[in-house]
């Protein structure tokens, strides 16, 4: 299986890069949680962010790990210092 702190580097990973894609580049995690709601197993990880606030000062992000299947198997919401002074 895929240890945790993978799953929750790729979630904050992929949640960052939902902003890199609206600001143009990624910007510091100020809190992260991940759930996790079962084993990731040996194949193929999808992973999906999408962008819940966006602030001035910190900005909110989701992201999602799903197998092949679809089945969700960790999630995560991720705050980032959009803040650029």
């Amino acid at each position: 299986y895929t240890h945790g702190g993978i799953l929750a580097t790729v979630v904050d990973l992929v949640a960052d890069w939902a902003l890199a894609t609206r600001l143009g580049r990624p910007f510091p995690t100020v809190d992260l949680r991940v759930d996790y709601h079962r084993p990731a197993m040996p194949g193929t990880l999808r992973v999906t962010g999408t962008i819940v606030r966006l602030g001035s000062s910190f900005s909110t992000c989701e992201a999602r790990v799903e197998d092949t299947d679809g089945k969700l198997l960790a999630s995560g919401r991720g705050t980032y210092a959009t803040r650029t002074k």
